[in-house]
Parts: C-alpha cells; structure tokens; sequence
C-alpha cells in the first residue's frame, strides 16, 4: 500500500511540532528532562523505545518535497538508532549513569541544551518542507 503523498507531509508536519515542543520543554527544564530520560531508559519497557524509533522514523525516508534529503537521512538515523536500543539497553542505561556522575549537574544540563537545540532544529526543518 503506498502511502498518499498528503498523509506524510501531515506526518512530518506533526512530527515537526513535536520536536520543536519537545525542545523547548527541554530548553526550559534541563535538569528535569535529564532525569526524565535517566528514568526512561531504567524502566523495564526502554527497550520499546527502539520499537518506536523505528516505526517513527520510518516514514520520514518516504517523504518527497522541500528539505527531502535531510530529512530522509533524519529519517535513516532514526530508523537505524532503534536496533542499537532494542539490542543494548543496558547500554543506555549506563551512558546517563556515567554521564552523570562523570560530568555533573552543569554539564548534564548541557548535554540536554545540545539535544534540544538538535531536536529544535530537526522539527524546524520539517515544519520548514511542510510550510
């Protein structure tokens, strides 16, 4: 079944609006959205978190329009991010541990300015191809 070239640009236009929201929630609670991810990835479930990446960045490799190649390789790195969750939970788990204790508060909540500011910029993009 192919999807209607309708349904995705909607897709990414939500997409988009979720991600910039995300990172602004982020921007402006860095200390709480750090403990609210170290949480995530110690709960039993984390590893359906790669289940989602790969269902959510699915469709972005299908998208034709403005911004195409960026935001298919958006799409692939999301896409190919899943399997590592699905395989090394564990992994995860240990990064925001480490990442806590090795660089502290300061740097923890610079860790969350880095990927609010990349998840502002990826759902500014993606509003930019649908607009």
């Amino acid at each position: 079944m192919i999807i209607p070239e309708t349904f995705i640009g909607l897709y990414i236009f939500g997409f988009g609006t979720v991600l910039v929201l995300l990172g602004i929630v982020e921007m402006l609670l860095p200390r709480q959205a750090f403990h609210f991810w170290k949480k995530w990835a110690a709960n039993r479930y984390f590893f359906l978190h790669g289940v989602l990446l790969i269902g959510i960045g699915f469709p972005l490799t299908m998208y034709q329009g403005r911004f195409e190649g960026i935001i298919f390789f958006t799409g692939i790195f999301i896409v190919f991010s899943g399997p590592f969750i699905l395989l090394f939970p564990e992994r995860f788990r240990s990064t925001f541990e480490t990442a806590e204790e090795d660089l502290g508060e300061g740097g923890a909540k610079k860790i969350i300015y880095f990927e609010a500011f990349m998840r502002i910029a990826a759902g500014g993009i993606c509003l930019a191809s649908f607009f």
